[in-house]
């Protein structure tokens, strides 16, 4: 893996929280931020990719009106 240089500016409250976050777990700035770049990218990814395939069972017409869904739910729930 290349590394490549990317500038972010940050206020003074985060980079006080980066800074006792990295004295605290003995590590440096660039691995947190590193390291929260990757948990974030992950996420939003995750999360693109449940939307678009919410829209591809639109686009199928697979979808449940809320009075289905709360059916549901409250069928397991009563069968607990």
């Amino acid at each position: 893996m290349s590394a490549g240089g990317v500038f972010v500016e940050l206020d003074s409250a985060l980079v006080a929280r980066l800074d006792q976050l990295a004295a605290d777990e003995a590590r440096n700035r660039d691995a947190l931020i590193s390291d929260a770049v990757r948990q974030f990218l992950n996420i939003e990814e995750y999360h693109l990719a449940c939307v678009r395939e919410g829209i591809r069972q639109a686009d199928d017409g697979l979808l449940t009106s809320a009075e289905e869904a709360l059916d549901r739910v409250r069928r397991r729930i009563a069968a607990r």
